[in-house]
């Protein structure tokens, strides 16, 4: 008895021991497991974070790769642009030559901002600078008129868009140039005074200002093209203008544009702005406007063109005085830049409103 109870005593223990053992390994066998588990979800977790990271970066590159290729298209267009307004440049200093070759040699002699007793006529009369003055107001008021008119939508909100802002900086360059042009020809009434720092000053404004305005109105003309959907290729980058409107006015500021009589340079300059008028009357011309409206418009770009051949042809065939002939083409400018700056005012408010109202109904589709 005592044997049989203490080997049932040990077979008790044995398998209590045996018991907590595998209690033991079956703990540790949880613990291995949640470990193991624990293990998998941070690994789990740091590869959705590498993988989210990952995605990030490949977000920054994507950004970085189209800011670079935004700046290198505009610095291709801007190189072009300045390509364009070289050769538009020796085209305009040929074309007097090539129109009314006896009188150009008359007229256009260079100067290069010296100027000769004997060869060098300015007009100083008031037919000259106070038609400048009164050009200049008028253009400045029209400016003003056209930034402060703000039309309204369906819902009178206040729109608003590019092309209103850059038709008044192209009236505004219009009116520096005939205001600083009526400024050099009320004071400065000597050669020699010609010949100063100031007048070179002055009269680089009056003519750059005319020259700056080429890219001003190509860029009016891509952003009519942008407001009606034109397709991209037909699209001119800004830059472009940008870099044919200051290329131009560079060659100008560094006296190539300077003649002994210094009307002649502002129909040097004028001559620069040929292709973005034709470039601004073809998108005017396919676009969705009036056969009206776009032969009004045609005809207010287009009417300064033949000024460069007639200011040639009245000093041949008529005896005008310079007076006269300023007086009567600041005139004809006034027409033309006043139609110029209310078709672009017209285009801005009617395109704008058209794009409010589409907006507007599709945001009705969107809420039914």
């Amino acid at each position: 008895m005592c044997f049989s109870e203490d080997v049932t005593t040990e077979e008790i223990t044995f398998e209590k021991k045996t018991d907590d053992l595998m209690s033991c390994s079956s703990s540790s066998s949880l613990t291995t497991t949640t470990t193991d588990d624990d293990d998998d979800d941070t690994s789990s977790s740091s590869s959705s974070s590498n993988s989210s990271f990952r995605r990030s970066m490949l977000r920054d590159e994507k950004k970085i790769s189209k800011k670079n290729t935004f700046t290198n298209n505009n610095r291709v267009a801007l190189i072009m642009g300045c390509i364009f307004s070289l050769g538009k440049l020796i085209f305009s200093f040929h074309l007097p030559h090539f129109l009314t070759p006896t009188m150009s040699k008359i007229l256009y002699v260079p100067a290069f901002w010296s100027y000769d007793s004997t060869l060098s006529i300015f007009d100083n009369t008031f037919w000259t600078y106070g038609t400048d003055y009164g050009l200049m107001i008028i253009m400045f008021y029209l400016a003003f008129h056209i930034l402060k008119f703000n039309p309204r939508n369906n819902n009178n909100l206040i729109t608003d868009n590019k092309l209103r802002r850059r038709t008044a900086s192209l009236l505004i360059c219009y009116g520096i140039s005939v205001g600083t042009g009526g400024l050099a020809h009320h004071f400065f009434l000597t050669v020699e005074s010609r010949n100063s720092f100031a007048f070179r000053f002055i009269w680089t404004l009056c003519v750059g200002t005319v020259t700056a305005a080429s890219g001003v109105m190509g860029i009016c003309g891509t952003e009519i093209a942008r407001m009606n959907n034109f397709n991209k290729k037909v699209v001119v980058p800004e830059w472009f203008w940008i870099g044919y409107g200051a290329f131009t006015t560079m060659v100008c500021a560094m006296g190539y544009m300077s003649y002994q009589r210094p009307a002649c340079d502002i129909f040097i300059a004028g001559t620069t702005q040929t292709l973005s008028t034709a470039y601004i009357c073809g998108i005017i011309i396919y676009s969705n406007f009036d056969t009206s409206f776009r032969l009004i418009s045609f005809l207010g770009f287009m009417m300064n063109a033949p000024l460069l051949p007639i200011y040639s042809l009245i000093f041949q065939y008529t005896n005008w005085s310079l007076a006269r002939i300023n007086a009567t083409l600041h005139s004809w400018l006034c027409v033309s830049w006043i139609i110029q700056g209310l078709v672009l005012q017209h285009i801005s408010n009617t395109t704008n409103n058209n794009v409010m109202m589409m907006k507007t109904n599709i945001n009705k589709k969107k809420n039914l």
